[in-house]
């Protein structure tokens, strides 16, 4: 047992009195790089390079507190105003007292306390602490205590009077003239919807959460649950004249020397009103404050303040740093970049038109120079800003209805599902229907809405987001030409944008019979059969608008559309319908059930659509599905 160890202590005497190299394979280690690689390190150093520049809306320094509000990065690095009244509100409340701060574009998501705006205080060294958020609820008192400028006090009793009309009934009013007049649907989803994402059934949500919390808070205000339009802005206007008389000749409300909180807070909503640069369409609001020039005079005084008492200007997040402490100018430049998206469409220069006298003198029969007129004027009053959320709710509520949606290899067949919308504007519904899994033709008549169409879904692709449908996103094809006419038709079949012999497995009318002369109805449900594929497979969709009694809008476009119009003309592809000068159809007019017409499968109320299509928030729209006679 001892002969091992001693050869081995022998062995051990003689390494260390003979030393050798190690062996080769103990040299190599798996730590050490390989001789390719480190040849290749030799050619390509390794280099360290300085960390990227923040974004542009992102503060270089925190020299300065942040406001963070709802404003485009563009208009943030101008150094602009906040469209949002409660934002703009603390903005210039900033400005007056003299506060040092920069302006960065942000959302609810991302505000501590849930809600806009909010502000970060400049740094303080080894204080950690002393950038906690600033909740708008504080920001009086921190502007007070960090400002160069006191503001003057109020008296609180006649405060509180006066708030309670800028807190419900001229908010309100806001609230409605934005959220939820029609006219003004484009310019709510420019500042509130689009920037959040191209998805059209997220954008769509986001809009109807939108005007849903607005409906709520008019209703709770003013204690009634139907909305009222002409309630609510003939209290705005006794708001207004209210404030005109407390105001009389007088700068400043309450005989103040100089601006105080409350002035600011009226000006954050007459100095939106009447910024003509947000292209606002519905015009009420505008009109109302009009009425009164004193509170005209007294907008345009704050935002000309650049008086030596409040030197300090409302920067931008491209400009964070120390300000110039002589500058003058004026508080807030009155003037913002025009908006670019076409959906602002009528600009303050172009006259009210009336889409009646537009197309009095025009053939029924050939409109189509006059609807594309009207595109190039950018005079676009039928746009929506966004899909149908009717259509949305019943292709995700009553999927029994259509074919299964398409996936890689096309619908359970292996055949593509198609899908047509004629008269589709800006392609918002093509794209809905793109969503849920439909190749999709969009036919407008004219070349200017086709080139917008293109526009938005060129944005909306950018978007990489899943459809949130379940379903494989479709493939989108625009195309001008007149409905009645085969051209288009031949157009979309090359682009592989119809199904087999030329026929659509859905169809989707919206704001395109209406706009048809009565007399062209006979040939739209005639071309509406001969489009829609046969048999049990294809199925039109009719969301009926405007649903309402012919003598309550007269002559069109927008024709009413009562229920039993469609009726008449599917049922009978073709036939002459008696009409009056409205457009309207006898109520006791039996039209024939023929074999060749269609037959309507669903016919019920949606739970929610546009605002157009309600009255009161009852909604008036009905929505009818059509598809071939079973004897076909």
């Amino acid at each position: 047992m001892s002969a091992p160890s001693e050869e081995a202590s022998r062995r051990e005497r003689e390494s260390r009195r003979n030393p050798t190299k190690p062996r080769q394979a103990a040299e190599s280690s798996w730590f050490k790089i390989p001789a390719p690689l480190a040849r290749l390190f030799k050619k390509f150093p390794l280099l360290t390079y300085p960390p990227n520049e923040l974004p542009a809306r992102s503060p270089k320094s925190r020299d300065v507190a942040t406001l963070y509000v709802f404003i485009s990065d563009q208009d943030a690095l101008r150094g602009l105003p906040s469209f949002n009244p409660s934002c703009l509100k603390w903005q210039a409340f900033l400005r007056l007292a003299g506060v040092e701060f920069c302006v960065v574009s942000s959302n609810n998501h991302a505000s501590p306390t849930g809600a806009l705006p909010f502000l970060i205080p400049p740094a303080k060294l080894n204080d950690p602490k002393s950038q906690t958020p600033i909740p708008s609820n504080k920001l009086e008192q921190w502007g007070l205590d960090n400002g160069t400028s006191k503001l003057p006090d109020v008296p609180s009793r006649k405060l509180e009077a006066y708030e309670a009309l800028l807190d419900h009934r001229i908010r309100a009013a806001w609230l409605y003239t934005l959220y939820l007049s029609p006219l003004n649907s484009g310019l709510l989803s420019h500042l509130y919807v689009a920037p959040n994402s191209a998805s059209q059934v997220v954008r769509m949500t986001i809009l109807y959460q939108l005007r849903h919390a607005a409906e709520t808070e008019i209703a709770k205000s003013s204690g009634k649950p139907a909305v009222n339009s002409t309630t609510i802005y003939d209290s705005a206007r006794e708001a207004f004249e209210a404030l005109a008389v407390v105001l009389g000749s007088d700068p400043w409300f309450f005989k103040s020397p100089e601006p105080s909180l409350f002035d600011v807070t009226l000006f954050s909503y007459t100095h939106l009103i009447l910024d003509e640069s947000l292209a606002w369409e519905d015009r009420r609001l505008n009109e109302i404050v009009r009425e009164f020039p004193s509170l005209v005079q007294h907008r345009d005084r704050i935002l000309q303040s650049g008086s030596p008492l409040h030197p300090a200007p409302v920067a931008s997040g491209a400009t964070v740093g120390r300000l110039d402490e002589g500058y003058r100018g004026p508080l807030l430049t009155p003037q913002r970049a025009p908006l670019q998206m076409v959906e602002m469409a009528q600009q303050e220069s172009q006259p009210v038109r009336s889409l009646t006298e537009h197309f009095k003198h025009h053939d029924p029969a050939r409109q189509g120079s006059a609807w594309d007129a009207l595109w190039e004027d950018r005079f676009t009053p039928w746009d929506r800003g966004g899909p149908s959320w009717a259509l949305h709710d019943l292709l995700k509520e009553r999927a029994d209805l259509f074919d299964p949606p398409n996936t890689d290899g096309g619908g359970g067949d292996g055949r593509r599902r198609t899908a047509l919308v004629p008269g589709c504007g800006r392609g918002h519904d093509v794209l809905l229907l793109s969503e849920f899994g439909y190749d999709v033709c969009g036919l407008e008549i004219s070349p200017r809405a086709v080139e917008e169409a293109k526009r938005v879904a060129a944005e909306a692709s950018k978007d990489e987001a899943g459809t949130g449908t379940g379903a494989e996103r479709g493939r989108v094809t625009f195309v001008s030409g007149d409905f009645f006419a085969d051209d288009w038709l031949r157009e979309a079949q090359a682009a592989g944008a119809v199904g087999d012999g030329g026929k659509f497995d859905l169809i989707f009318d919206y704001t395109f019979l209406c706009a048809l002369h009565p007399s062209m109805r006979p040939r739209w449900a005639e071309r509406m059969r001969d489009l829609l594929a046969p048999g049990d497979r294809g199925r039109l969709v009719c969301l009926e608008f405007p649903s309402w009694d012919p003598a309550e809008t007269g002559p069109g476009p927008a024709w009413s559309l009562p229920s039993h119009v469609y009726v008449a003309h599917l049922s009978q592809p073709g036939a002459a319908v008696p009409t009056d000068e409205n457009g309207a159809v006898p109520g006791d007019y039996v039209p024939e059930q023929r074999s060749d017409g269609l037959e309507r499968v669903v016919h019920l109320k949606p739970r929610r659509t546009h605002p157009a299509g309600a009255k009161g928030g009852d909604v008036q729209d009905r929505i009818s599905v059509w598809k071939h006679r079973a004897s076909e």
